[in-house]
């Protein structure tokens, strides 16, 4: 009972029973065993292009970008997004301020990995997808705990290495999304690769183009967007990457109305998984201090975002990822009733006007000692008995407050 199978189809639980080449010119020790791990995967495509797997000494398998998934996964991720309010299979296990400390060394270790990988890209070798998987699992596993604490983290942003961070941060939220969304782990992984690596063509360019503090001229910005040609060329190349992972690179700058590149696709032709990222990507872009542009407000970045419904972006997908951030988003500094000042630690999700915050000032605008939290949903009143409520969402720059610093 053989099947032919490729390699990039495996997965734990198959029985190899025959390579496409002779055993000895392989490390395996054993001519027949049952896949165990993605390590053993990732050694089978040093060697292999495709294997012969025993469908009644282990499992069979089903390729995992074949034209059926693709067609169910995409069918599964609209239905939900037309959900007026997703009923999420995931539910919050871990307060934020336990689950930061943990989330602390998975964004380190996945700040460390990206980066090494980037670097290798950058250097002309191909993406270590084993090193990548590992990443996107302990972000998901971190995420499904509790959104909030790798959010909270994604605010760190480093000056002199935006566009690796841009690709850490872009992935953690769109995966956040994805959990809004209810999609399952396997889901949520394919979304995750597609997230870290939408950017990956622009280590292609010389840096000082990228850098450019002034407007591009329309030859160079003409020339940027081919990042998009060489993301996917890069991803083709690398073992291990699905075609749905790769068509949502490629389709990450269309646009719902049909004014984006590099085809032009409009509403329904554009992946969905693709529909997602270019959000995702944007809300982060225009939160971060770039070369050219502050940074605004996540406030101010939701507002923009809602201003460019049903144009750039598909209006449902614009309101199931408001709902996922926040009316005040995670990092968002904002007033309260009370005259405080203080910064929004972490969502309530049935109740996006009522979130857990972290005082930063008095009344009288002198910094607390001692940052004390206060859920919001639980406590409606101060202890004079007056309203307690966000009053307005307010920019950093104007209350000489280092958001960086508060994070660290």
């Amino acid at each position: 009972m053989e099947k032919k199978v490729p390699v990039r189809d495996l997965a734990p639980g198959v029985y190899v029973s025959r390579l496409d080449r002779p055993w000895t010119e392989t490390p395996f020790m054993f001519q027949g065993f049952v896949i165990q791990s993605q390590d053993e995967i990732d050694q089978l495509w040093r060697y292999c292009e495709h294997v012969y797997i025993d469908i009644v000494k282990g499992d069979d398998c089903t390729p995992a970008d074949s034209d059926e998934v693709i067609k169910v996964r995409e069918s599964r991720i609209k239905n939900l997004i037309t959900q007026p309010a997703p009923i999420s299979r995931y539910k919050e296990v871990v307060p934020v301020d336990e689950e930061i400390k943990v989330a602390k060394d998975i964004h380190k270790r996945a700040s460390e990995e990206v980066a090494s990988i980037l670097d290798g890209v950058e250097e002309g070798k191909n993406i270590n997808i084993s090193g990548a998987k590992a990443v996107i699992g302990d972000i998901v596993s971190s995420i499904i705990r509790n959104p909030d604490a790798f959010s909270w983290l994604a605010k760190l942003k480093s000056k002199d290495s935006y566009t690796y961070s841009h690709c850490l941060d872009v992935c953690a939220l769109t995966l956040a999304f994805g959990r809004h969304l209810g999609l399952p782990k396997a889901d949520l992984e394919v979304l995750g690769l597609a997230a870290l690596f939408f950017d990956v063509g622009k280590l292609k360019f010389p840096p000082e183009l990228l850098d450019k503090s002034e407007p591009l001229s329309p030859a160079e910005a003409k020339f940027v967007r081919t990042h998009v040609r060489h993301s996917v060329e890069i991803l083709k190349e690398t073992p291990g990457v699905s075609k749905e992972a790769i068509d949502a690179v490629s389709s990450h700058h269309e646009r719902y109305d049909g004014s984006g590149y590099p085809r032009g696709l409009s509403g329904e032709q554009i992946p969905v998984m693709g529909r997602m990222i270019a959000i995702t990507d944007v809300y982060d872009a225009i939160t971060s201090n770039r070369p050219y542009g502050e940074a605004l407000s996540p406030a101010e970045a939701v507002g923009q975002l809602y201003e460019s419904r049903n144009k750039h972006f598909q209006e449902a997908l614009v309101e199931q990822f408001i709902q996922c951030v926040g009316a005040f988003p995670v990092g968002s500094l904002v007033e309260l009733s009370t005259g405080q000042i203080a910064v929004v630690l972490s969502k309530n999700p049935a109740f996006s006007l009522k979130p857990k915050v972290l005082l930063i000032m008095d009344a009288e605008q002198q910094r607390y000692e001692i940052s004390p939290i206060i859920d919001l949903l639980k406590e409606t009143q101060d202890e004079q008995g007056r309203p307690l409520a966000i009053k307005k969402a307010l920019d950093p720059s104007k209350y000489d407050i280092d958001l960086n610093e508060l994070y660290l």
